[in-house]
């Protein structure tokens, strides 16, 4: 059983025993390397919403814990502590401190490769929030997870997120700390991120939706639309395009459109016609509902002069002979004054 010990004792035993003291405080203040530790380094199951003073207990708590139990080491450091294990030597929490500061080193992404991400842009933070979705995973031929490699999985069923965030920045924080703290090896995350920026940059221009949207007056009338004739069906294989209920129904299309851009690009194309092709004829019937269909015989001469006239005027045939037969009427009506 662990002795009980309180974590300020190990806290200040960490301070007198460290090469370079001032470090201790540094990290122990840094919310990426407090995650980590106590994610990938000391296997813990927690909320990470809980606050920092508590995940620093925790991780000092582990500290001591690892160095009475060697056993329970996890393979991000075994690496680290190797020396220690394979003689069965007394790990100090110095050399333990040490190895978690040296393993989140290691790990961390550097800014560099996130500066395409912009922090104030929703529809890139929605992108980001839903491409997490299909990162999978080929696992190492070793036990460590921490040679994992990562990947984009186009197989994965497209979604997109409903997650709500009060500032496009915070979705982008949460996807960095999703890459941290994610197994596997920090190269394969590295060259997972420049494949998620390659196909941002691609989709930001390249999705279809966007200009139809634009000209598009009444939108809301059109999300209606998609809605209420449940334009989410297996031919998009999408279980929750649109999330009724959180009044994002137009970013969520968007995003839907977005990430199948990124995938299928030419289904994402024969999608967003199909669709605007069966708006158009959506309109079209609502306009001419209260209209009564006729059906004339015309001689072959007449329907030629008619292709003419419409032709040249620009005018179609419905309104050429509608116009033909208020102008008639009203020459009726003056000449029977």
């Amino acid at each position: 059983m662990i002795k009980e010990i309180t974590t300020s004792e190990i806290y200040i035993k960490l301070k007198t025993s460290l090469t370079k003291p001032d470090l201790l405080d540094e990290y122990m203040d840094n919310d990426d390397f407090l995650d980590f530790s106590i994610i990938r380094c000391l296997n813990l199951d927690i909320n990470l919403s809980i606050e920092k003073t508590k995940k620093q207990r925790l991780l000092l708590q582990g500290v001591k814990k690892i160095q009475a139990q060697k056993d329970e080491i996890s393979p991000i450091l075994q690496q680290k502590l190797i020396y220690y294990i394979t003689l069965d030597a007394k790990i100090e929490c110095a050399e333990i401190f040490t190895a978690l500061v040296e393993s989140f080193t290691e790990n961390e992404i550097r800014e560099i490769n996130y500066l395409w991400l912009q922090n104030n842009n929703t529809r890139q933070s929605l992108f980001i929030q839903s491409i997490i979705s299909h990162i999978a995973i080929t696992p190492a031929n070793t036990q460590n997870d921490y040679n994992n490699d990562l990947f984009l999985s186009q197989f994965t069923p497209l979604r997109i997120s409903t997650k709500n965030f009060k500032r496009p920045h915070d979705a982008i924080i949460e996807f960095k700390k999703y890459l941290l703290l994610m197994d596997g090896n920090i190269q394969s995350k590295i060259n997972l991120i420049d494949k998620i920026k390659t196909k941002w940059f691609f989709i930001e221009n390249a999705n279809a939706i966007i200009p139809w949207l634009r000209k598009e007056k009444d939108r809301k009338k059109l999300i209606a639309w998609i809605i209420k004739r449940e334009f989410i069906d297996s031919t998009l294989a999408c279980e929750w395009l649109l999330d009724h209920k959180s009044g994002q129904t137009l970013k969520s299309f968007i995003s839907y459109f977005d990430i199948l851009t990124a995938f299928n690009p030419d289904k994402a194309t024969l999608t967003a016609m199909r669709l605007k092709k069966s708006w158009s004829q959506f309109k079209t019937r609502e306009k001419n509902k209260e209209n009564i269909q006729f059906n004339f015989i015309l001689p072959p001469s007449i329907k030629s002069l008619l292709k003419d006239v419409c032709d040249t005027t620009g005018i179609s045939r419905n309104a050429f002979v509608e116009m033909a037969i208020k102008n008639e009427y009203k020459r009726f009506q003056d000449a029977t004054k």
